[in-house]
């Protein structure tokens, strides 16, 4: 400050506009969910203070991959045992990656068999069209309309 006025700093306004630009890039690059865990209320956003919140999020990453885990529906008990027995355990997004793997052939496994329960619908559907009264087109089992009383003598 000279004589009661202000004296604009160049060197922090540039410092200012550059942590905007790759606070922009860190923003554009990470996924939501770790951009929403990295963004607070009310709270400015610097790339130093991203930079830490991201590293602590996948510094603590044992912690957080037994969190996802041990939340997983009981359709997932097979997973979720293979994931937390491994040693060491496996980072946050290998463990994301394994549980849409795992998602993925659960909704494949559901699709074929769904699949194969339709197939065998329309197999039994086609191969009973024509049953009706009897075996042939004639209606009888020996093809002469009387039905269970043996071939009529002539």
């Amino acid at each position: 400050m000279e004589n009661g006025t202000s004296t604009i700093n160049h060197v922090f306004q540039q410092w200012i506009q550059l942590d905007s630009i790759v606070l922009s890039w860190i923003q554009a690059t990470i996924s939501q969910e770790i951009l929403q865990a990295i963004i607070h209320p009310n709270n400015s956003l610097t790339v130093g203070k991203a930079w830490l919140q991201i590293e602590r999020l996948f510094r603590d990453h044992a912690n957080l991959v037994l969190q996802v885990v041990f939340s997983l529906p009981f359709e997932s008990l097979s997973v979720s045992t293979s994931i937390s027995t491994r040693i060491p355990l496996p980072s946050f997004l290998e463990t994301i990656s394994l549980l849409f793997l795992h998602e993925t052939q659960l909704n494949g496994i559901s699709y074929a068999a769904l699949d194969s329960s339709t197939a065998l619908l329309a197999n039994h559907n086609s191969s009973s069209q024509g049953r009706g009264r009897g075996r042939n087109s004639n209606g009888g089992r020996y093809g002469n309309g009387d039905r269970g009383r043996g071939q009529q003598q002539q």
